[in-house]
């Protein structure tokens, strides 16, 4: 009869043959989500600065048209040209953008500000994952916002 506490106790627990694949395969879920998870933040990152790029190039654009028949319309068709043309050139549809502007046609003269914000719903590379819907919410969308304004430029020498 074996006691407890003895030395042949001891020596049939010693077997620890497969204990590191049941650690890693506990640790493994874990770690994958945590991977994806970094991967897609960083694919937001991505798009957002795309986004403020965007938003900061149509504001710039919207701000040089000068002295027209009807600047303000001028403005907001190419600033809004040229936001979607930024968004489509870092690769981003531009179907699920809106760009809008603040002020008026009384508002565009030289040196009053032109302010453009742009709203972006970028789909998460992840889609639909029913895991990760918790984390990422229900359809995979986040919506991203950049706002530029921009000095309407009082001295362009193409202006009268």
């Amino acid at each position: 009869m074996i006691e407890l506490g003895t030395r042949d106790t001891f020596r049939r627990h010693t077997d620890e043959t497969g204990q590191s694949v049941v650690e890693f395969a506990m640790i493994l879920p874990a770690l994958a989500l945590l991977v994806i998870g970094v991967l897609v933040v960083g694919q937001v990152i991505i798009a957002q600065y795309a986004v403020q790029s965007a938003a900061r190039e149509a504001a710039r654009v919207g701000a040089e048209v000068g002295i027209q028949s009807n600047p303000w319309g001028l403005a907001q068709n190419l600033a809004r040209d040229r936001a979607l043309q930024v968004l489509e050139d870092r690769g981003l549809p531009t179907a699920s953008s809106n760009v809008s502007f603040a002020g008026s046609n009384t508002d565009y003269e030289r040196g009053e500000m032109f302010k453009v914000t742009l709203t972006y719903e970028y789909a998460l590379p992840v889609g639909d994952l029913p895991l990760l819907r918790p984390i990422f919410g229900p359809g995979g969308r986040i919506t991203l916002e950049a706002e530029a304004v921009h000095r309407i430029q009082r001295y362009k020498s193409r202006w009268p």
